[in-house]
């Protein structure tokens, strides 16, 4: 495989969100080199990693290298061609925006009891309204990253819940969705080819703090899923993969879910979340060396 340069943007949801002059907060310039550490099987030996820190300019030993970044957003290829490296062909950042949108996910179909997508306030008191019989509901914006971007709602919607509703684009909708506790959390992470051919990697165990933050990746021991979850997971990303090709959408993705405690047993979500770049997987490797 040929050298390559890359911005490694693990805030490019952030950048979805916000759009044209969109700076990165100073939490994840923070922990990118703690990230970047992580992701090693997919930096591989001889690539070079253009640091935040790294003042822009044309540089010998990055001649000849192929543009890659986390998620190809537009200041991941400014910040490429900056350099003098030519970006890897990409989507665009409208079909970037969309893919990673939640309300993509949720036009998929919702997998959790009584979660709903939904753009005005109204809709999501009604939606809290049925969670609230079970219990906590839980909000989250159209993008975000490591918890970011969630509010935890108890019974009815109180004045600040209203308020954080209104500091969000409600037009773009918000997912509403059950609060549960998490048993085991697990991704399924592949590519999608131009010409729309798919590989997918197995399916791998997560680790989150209470935030959602992402802690680490591993392999799966024996019998942490049962074999329907494992086939409805793998389901669900061939599925997102269809999705993603009929958006327009190539290059790598991820699919999150996770078991979590129902009623006396366990219940599975086998697809939480889409996301169309790459994602903490790839810290064990690409598909092709996970098969």
């Amino acid at each position: 495989m040929a050298a390559r340069a890359w911005v490694l943007n693990f805030d490019a949801d952030l950048e979805l969100a916000f759009g044209a002059g969109y700076q990165a907060p100073a939490f994840v310039a923070a922990r990118a080199p703690e990230l970047a550490r992580r992701l090693a099987p997919l930096v591989a030996p001889g690539d070079v990693v253009l640091g935040p820190e790294q003042p822009a300019g044309h540089r010998g030993d990055l001649k000849g290298l192929e543009g890659h970044a986390f998620c190809m957003t537009t200041s991941a290829a400014r910040r490429l061609i900056a350099f003098g490296v030519a970006p890897v062909a990409a989507p665009s950042m409208e079909i970037l925006r969309a893919a990673n949108h939640r309300g993509f996910c949720a036009d998929l179909g919702q997998t959790l009891p009584h979660a709903a997508f939904s753009r005005t306030i109204e809709d999501v008191r009604s939606a809290v309204a049925g969670i609230a019989r079970e219990g906590d509901a839980l909000l989250k914006r159209p993008f975000g990253f490591a918890g970011r971007g969630q509010r935890r709602v108890r019974g009815e919607l109180t004045a600040k819940d209203i308020a954080w509703l209104e500091a969000t684009p409600l037009a773009e909708g918000v997912q509403v969705e059950p609060a549960v506790t998490i048993v085991v959390e697990h991704s399924v992470h592949g590519v999608l080819s131009p010409d729309g051919a798919v590989r997918l990697g197995p399916i791998v165990g997560q680790a989150c703090d209470g935030q959602g933050a992402w802690q680490g990746t591993r392999r799966l021991a024996a019998g942490e899923l049962g074999q329907s979850e494992r086939d409805q997971a793998l389901g669900e990303a061939e599925r997102a993969a269809r999705a993603l090709r009929d958006l327009g959408y190539h290059g790598p993705f991820g699919v999150d879910g996770f078991v979590y405690r129902h009623g006396g047993g366990r219940a599975h979500q086998p697809r939480g979340e889409i996301n169309a770049r790459y994602t903490m997987g790839w810290s064990l490797g690409p598909p092709s060396l996970l098969d």
